[in-house]
């Protein structure tokens, strides 16, 4: 049946009959029709194209395969969701839009080499977890500068002037403004051409949020016009070639919770009326971590980390606001871990620290910085300044390896309100270069051997109420010329010297200033230098209270000084200075007052008791004026060796000697009182000393003793109810008696030995002597039968040497004792003068050589 049927299947094949035998174009032309019907049907089965502006949420690449359609594609407003991947594009938006990157952060990037990966013109933007990556080089940016090394950074810093480091972190300089500044990274912004950086905003609104930017070799985010506005939160910019974020153009900037690691500048602001940053961290920049120029911002709990230059540089002008924000452990090539100049700026809270190789923070020039509650800690200076900034209630820390706290310099005049300046080595506070400073309340502890506060001849500092306690050699020392006030301070603790007045120096001390337990002396003045002392207590010093010497003019007015085992006042090397209405009172062994080598003191209205030694001490060609004072319970009221003082109506009481007057002595006593000693009134040795309208009464051995040629002259004297004879002579000795009266003594009026004279005048009365007037003995007898009636108090023991730049020398010659037959008069020690201004021991006093009764 189907024999002659036209299609046979053989084996599921199909082949042709002898109808369809023939060459191949004729099958083709037969089939071809069915071919193109099937290849359309096959066409209408894709999805169409969506038309432009049709889609309010597109999905990347599922809708669209690039994000340049999905632009194309999507609503003004709308919603652009993008998949996990890489997308080589540079995308430019000018139409309201969102951008969300799905899955992990860093799981959607978007990249360009040539234009940046985005670009955002006049519209408002929103962008989510999507990272944007630069690669192309930029020619107008020099390539990142390797990392230096500290060493390498502490070494190209000394050569640095500011001007370089100026122009080196200005985001506006030019190659031509210092030798080694880099290009200006925000040179190609300020053109009409865009930058070459991840993400331009170049007008309108850009909200980015827990995105991520790099790009190696050119800038992250840069938004340079006045009608931008720019969002960042919970960003990460990374690996940045150059800025990391630059804003400039009154853009209206705002940063929460971002992270800035490992770029050239971290943040760069210019021009910018306001902007905020909070919560955001700046770690590891190769140059500077932020950078404001003429911008005015608030940042709070912001930190900068690890930069290799300076971690914040203000500038310009603006002002901004830093509230608990941390700049640690910048490396710092130029040595400043925050720099600011000419500019207002406010610090509340904030923690500057390094790494003991840089300056915390260095301000300069005109501008209002205020700095409170905040803390300074492991630098080798944690502030240098030269501005008039106001510190309260800070902290500076060297923790013992920091070299300054405060270093002031070119007419810097800052103020300091109950801070705390303690640690470091060299100085606590140094005022330096014109510079002036106001402590207000403050504490300086220097533990390291440092001063606590030094202040140059050219500078001043103003001081109420501040607490200084050293740990080095002084505590204070001060070659400021004028200005320099300390009012209701307490000073201690010094190695040497509590207070050092040097080079002239003329500072103020007043309204009850403390300075005690200093190892060796409270005040030392030195250097022709000055200096008033107004109302002060000056006590327990381990050897002199004050000491004043090479041509020191120091005043002291009111003051008490207690203590001293060598002694109160110590004046020598031509010192001079005064006291007036003071206090010296002892309790600690030595002597009032100490003066040699040809000092000569001014002292009035001063009460000088209790001391084991003499209230003054002369020796060495000294002098003085000692008026209207008052000296009692002393061991000898006054002792002068080879000097001339003048005493003006001195009371000397209640003591063991009132006068020792020996080797060559003179001076003069006028108006004078010696009173109930306990040996003899006056004992003189080979001198001649003018007594005049003085009186010496109640003495407990002889009057006046004379031996070894004095040649004394009494004028208009009274020597009366003394246990001894009147006045004693011997060794070829001459007193010389005009006008006085010697009355009611226990001995004869005078006693002198053959070889000694006395000459009186006319008007002398010696009445009522229980012994007679007058009456010539052997020098033998004089000798040997000297009362056993009162000694001289033993002297205090010797005390450890002192610093020869501050105290009492090395061991002056002893003091000849006089003696009696049995122990014969030893001779002065041929030991001369020590050439340095220091006494290591009291000197001894000698034993009393009274006549007999």
């Amino acid at each position: 049946m189907f024999k002659h049927s036209p299609y046979t299947y053989t084996s599921g094949k199909m082949f042709h009959s002898r109808l369809f035998r023939g060459p191949y174009w004729l099958h083709w032309l037969l089939f071809a029709p069915c071919v193109l019907c099937v290849t359309l049907v096959g066409c209408s089965l894709e999805k169409p194209k969506p038309a432009p502006r049709s889609m309010t949420l597109v999905v990347v690449p599922d809708d669209v395969a690039r994000l340049t359609d999905a632009l194309k594609c999507v609503t003004v407003g709308g919603e652009i969701n993008i998949r996990e991947g890489e997308y080589h594009e540079s995308l430019v938006l000018s139409e309201d839009v969102h951008l969300t990157g799905e899955g992990t952060t860093g799981a959607v990037v978007i990249t360009s080499e040539t234009d940046p990966v985005l670009t955002v013109q006049k519209c408002h933007v929103e962008i989510e977890n999507v990272t944007f990556r630069y690669d192309g080089a930029d020619s107008a940016f020099h390539a990142p500068s390797p990392a230096k090394s500290d060493q390498q950074a502490v070494s190209e810093s000394n050569t640095k002037s500011t001007a370089d480091e100026l122009a080196a972190t200005d985001p506006t300089a030019t190659d031509t403004q210092a030798p080694d500044t880099e290009a200006d990274p925000s040179a190609s912004s300020n053109s009409t051409a865009s930058p070459k950086a991840a993400i331009w905003l170049q007008e309108g609104q850009l909200n980015l949020r827990n995105c991520n930017i790099t790009s190696t070799y050119a800038g992250g985010v840069v938004a340079n016009t006045s009608q931008s506005q720019l969002t960042m939160e919970k960003c990460r910019v990374y690996s940045i070639g150059q800025m990391g974020v630059l804003v400039m153009g009154e853009v209206q900037f705002s940063m929460n919770e971002c992270l800035f690691e490992d770029n050239r500048f971290a943040i760069i602001c210019q021009d910018i009326p306001q902007f905020e940053v909070r919560n955001t961290s700046v770690l590891r920049t190769g140059r500077t971590g932020i950078v404001l120029k003429n911008a005015s911002g608030r940042f709070e709990k912001c930190s900068v980390q690890e930069a290799s230059s300076t971690g914040l540089d203000i500038f310009g002008g603006g002002h901004s606001t830093f509230v608990e924000c941390q700049f640690r452990q910048n490396v710092c090539d130029v040595l400043r871990s925050v720099a600011i100049h000419d500019t207002d700026a406010t610090f509340e809270n904030c923690l500057f620290t390094g790494v003991f190789t840089n300056v915390g923070l260095f301000t300069e020039g005109a501008g209002n910085r205020v700095f409170q509650n905040c803390r300074f800690e492991q630098t080798s200076t944690a502030i240098r300044t030269s501005g008039k900034d106001l510190f309260e209630q800070c902290v500076l820390d060297g923790n013992d390896q920091g070299r300054i706290g405060i270093w002031l310099e070119k007419g810097g005049a800052p103020t300091f309100r109950q801070c705390k300046i303690m640690g470091f080595q060299t100085d606590a506070a140094q005022i330096t270069t014109g510079s002036t400073s106001n402590f207000e309340g403050c504490e300086f502890i220097s533990t390291k051997g440092g001063r606590c506060l030094s202040v140059a001849a050219d500078s001043s500092a103003v001081s109420n109420q501040c607490r200084f306690q050293g740990g080095g050699a002084e505590v204070v020392r001060i070659a400021s010329t004028t200005g320099t006030i300390f009012e209701n301070c307490d000073i201690s603790g010094g190695e040497i010297a509590g207070v050092c007045i040097d080079a002239e120096g003329n500072p103020t001390f007043r309204k009850n200033c403390k300075i005690h337990q200093n190892q060796r002396v409270g005040i030392s003045a030195e250097a022709r230098s000055a200096g008033v002392f107004e109302d002060c207590e000056i006590y327990d010093n381990g050897g002199s209270a004050v000491l004043l010497m090479a041509r020191s003019q120091t005043t002291l007015r009111r003051c008490e000084l207690r203590g001293g085992s060598l002694c109160a006042l110590q004046v020598e090397q031509d010192g001079t200075g005064t006291l007036e209405t003071c206090k010296l009172i002892g309790k600690a062994g030595g002597h009032g007052i100490f003066v040699r080598r040809g000092g000569e003191p001014t002292i009035r209205d001063t009460k000088i008791s209790q001391r084991t030694g003499a209230a003054i001490y002369l020796q060495e060609q000294s002098a003085g004026l000692y008026e209207n004072c008052t000296i009692d319970q002393c061991a000898v009221g006054v002792h002068s060796d080879r000097s001339s003082p003048e005493l003006r109506g001195v009371s000397i009481l209640n003591t063991g000697i009132g006068m020792q007057i020996m080797a060559k002595s003179a001076g003069l006593v006028d108006h004078c009182e010696i009173q109930n000693t306990t040996n003899v009134g006056v004992e003189a040795k080979n001198s001649q000393t003018i007594f005049q309208n003085t009186k010496i009464h109640g003495c407990g051995s002889t009057g006046v003793t004379l031996f070894d040629t004095c040649n004394m002259c009494f004028a208009t004297c009274e020597i009366f109810e003394n246990g001894g004879d009147g006045i004693a002579l011997r060794d070829h000795s001459v007193a010389n008696l005009e006008k006085c009266i010697i009355r009611n003594n226990q001995g004869f009026g005078t006693a002198y030995s053959p070889e000694s004279t006395v000459k009186s005048d006319a008007a002398t009365q010696m009445p009522d002597n229980r012994d007679g007037e007058s009456q010539q003995k052997t020098s033998a007898l004089v000798s040997a039968t000297a009362p056993t009636n009162g000694t001289t108090p033993a002297n205090s023991p010797a005390n450890p040497s002192v610093n020869p730049s501050v105290g009492p020398s090395a061991n002056p010659p002893a003091i000849p004792r006089t003696n009696s037959p049995t122990n014969p008069p030893k001779k002065p020690s041929p030991n001369p003068p020590s050439a340095e201004p220091v006494v290591d021991s009291v000197p001894e006093l000698p034993t009393n050589n009274s006549s007999p009764r």
